[in-house]
Formats: C-alpha cells, structure tokens, sequence
C-alpha cells in the first residue's frame, strides 16, 4: 500500500517507488481492498493528487488520478475483475 512521505496538495504529481512522495507498506489484501488503498507499484509520474494528503496517510483510489496510459494499472484491474468481482 502508498503511503505519503510528506504533506500532499491537491493537483501534486507523485513520484513513485524510490522518490521524495510515497512509500511503501505491506499488509493482507482484505485490509488493502477494505481501505480501498492504492498499491504502491500503481503509483508513478502521472499520477496525480485529487486532495490533500497528510504525510503518514494510506494513499486511496479516491484520493488520486493514476496514469491511465500504465500498463501495470490496467493489468491491475483486470487482476481485480478475475478474482475480486
């Protein structure tokens, strides 16, 4: 699961694994899937912050714009479709 680094604002463009925004954390997908959080791989250049983000905070679906053009976004919803319907 992403987790913010910093303080995020509305309309910022996170980094990705290895950058200055996120970072990563594991926990059981039942947890993930519940809190509707973003794994950290889906996260890149493009995506892009819908609100503010407190640093510490599990990154949501609801809370940025992925990169829809990511092969490994639409990889991952087919993932979801195939097994989480």
């Amino acid at each position: 699961m992403a987790v913010a680094k910093k303080d995020l604002k509305a309309g910022e463009h996170l980094d990705g694994i290895g950058g200055y925004t996120v970072y990563g954390i594991i926990d059981t997908a039942e947890n993930a899937r519940k809190e509707k959080a973003v794994p950290i791989g889906l996260i890149n250049e493009n995506t892009v912050a819908k609100t503010d983000i407190k640093k510490g905070d599990t990154i949501t679906y609801d809370m940025v714009e992925l990169d829809e053009d990511s092969t490994i976004l639409q990889l991952r919803r087919l993932q979801d479709k195939c097994f989480f319907k």
